[in-house]
């Protein structure tokens, strides 16, 4: 068992490495682990040492309004450093690139991957920093170059190693699989003819097949042809002109296939069903995580996203546990701590692990002995493959998605401990 202590110790030898570095890095600590309170702890010892003053200059970076007026202030009273608070600047990325020829003592970069894109690194490039203490939870290894170049990482302390070490609460990963529906008028489809508007419905299991054969042909006439000399080299107006004409008709029939699995019908009845049973015990709370607001919308009776956020408490009324089941979509995968959360569903998604490992985190509010329950949505369709041999004819068979392929990407690096798999 580990002791009751392992975290503040944790906490203050991370806080340590960072004081004894060159003061411009990054620590990477899992959501939950406590970076706020790492930061204080940093807070306090440059002003002990004197390294800081009441004079200097101390800007805090957040990549949200609710992080930059009140997350933070929140945490400075509750480590007793109200009177810090009372001599920093809180600002956003969003306003703070755009600055030229400032000067900082100090930077706390809150999810400083959020910073790391060329639009919003402009604040560290044209602005004098002396010490940088960048503060996120994962970093997508697409920008680990640009944050080398302004605040490498000194640790990387992942939500997963918390969990062994027995200072965050596990997860449990559930594997949910459902089918397409196969349902006639799912789905409306308008076309023209002959200047006529007209129109068809079909399921959304066939729209899918429809759709994956019409990319998985697309996709093979675009890599035969951009592998042609005569495109490769443009050498040929006509080829290289059918090449972006491919490829945009690819891009068009590849976002039909996504709103397909992003707003499907046989989606919302099934984390619907998983709603229902996990809020048969009063002790659960559940969050739900859809690409789209319409979805989610549709899917819960109550939903905090960037449609209706404004005055909406949602956030705070599943805290205090006035209501138990909440659905969202971006609008809290970072900086929004959230007590109780014992249940997420992934109901959509697209395959992104910095979102993936944001959103797991919303769970890790527990007490180390308690476990979360992940639940990650897989659909699959049915199509119709005919035999080479017309003795044997055509087999319905049943296959993965896109989105389960996207649920691979984002699980990659995140080490899946005995999942359970089931079918609704």
């Amino acid at each position: 068992m580990v002791k009751n202590n392992f975290r503040d110790e944790k906490q203050e030898e991370v806080s340590r490495l960072w004081l004894d570095s060159d003061k411009k890095n990054t620590l990477i600590l899992g959501t939950g682990f406590g970076k706020s309170k790492v930061s204080m702890l940093i807070l306090e010892e440059l002003f002990n040492s004197n390294i800081l003053s009441k004079d200097s200059k101390v800007l805090i970076l957040s990549d949200s309004e609710q992080l930059r007026d009140k997350n933070w202030k929140e945490d400075f009273d509750k480590w007793g450093f109200s009177w810090i608070w009372d001599l920093v600047i809180s600002e956003c990325y969003q306003t703070a690139y755009k600055w030229q020829d400032t000067k900082w003592d100090l930077v706390i970069a809150d999810e400083i991957d959020f910073g790391m894109t060329e639009e919003y690194s402009k604040f560290f490039i044209n602005n004098s920093i002396d010490m940088i203490l960048g503060l996120t939870g994962y970093v997508d290894p697409i920008k680990s170059e640009l944050l080398n170049s302004i605040a490498p990482p000194i640790v990387r302390y992942s939500t997963q190693e918390a969990q062994k070490d027995g200072i965050l609460n596990d997860t449990q990963v559930v594997f949910v699989e459902y089918d397409l529906s196969q349902e006639k008028d799912d789905i409306t489809v308008e076309y023209m003819d002959k200047g006529k508007k007209k129109s068809f419905t079909q399921s959304e299991n066939n729209a899918y097949a429809y759709y994956e054969n019409k990319c998985n042909i697309l996709w093979g006439k675009i890599t035969k042809l951009e592998e042609d000399p005569d495109v490769v080299f443009g050498l040929d107006p006509a080829k290289i002109s059918e090449a972006k004409t491919l490829r945009y008709n690819f891009n068009k029939t590849t976002q039909k296939r996504k709103d397909i699995l992003l707003k499907s019908n046989a989606g919302k009845k099934a984390a619907k069903y998983l709603i229902d049973k996990i809020l048969e015990s009063d002790k659960n709370k559940v969050l739900t995580f859809s690409a789209y607001t319409d979805q989610a919308d549709a899917i819960n009776e109550f939903t905090y996203h960037g449609k209706n956020k404004k005055g909406n408490k949602s956030l705070d009324e599943l805290s205090s546990g006035n209501i138990r089941s909440l659905g969202v979509c971006d609008a809290i995968n970072r900086g929004k701590n959230l007590v109780g959360v014992n249940n997420i569903i992934m109901e959509s998604y697209t395959g992104s692990k910095t979102k993936f490992n944001q959103r797991h985190g919303r769970g890790m509010r527990l007490l180390p002995d308690q476990k979360m329950y992940l639940y990650i949505l897989l659909p699959y369709y049915y199509k119709t493959i005919q035999s080479p041999d017309p003795n044997i004819g055509s087999r319905i068979v049943r296959r993965s998605t896109q989105m389960v392929k996207w649920a691979e990407n984002m699980l990659e690096g995140f080490k899946v401990v005995n999942p359970i798999r089931i079918r609704i």
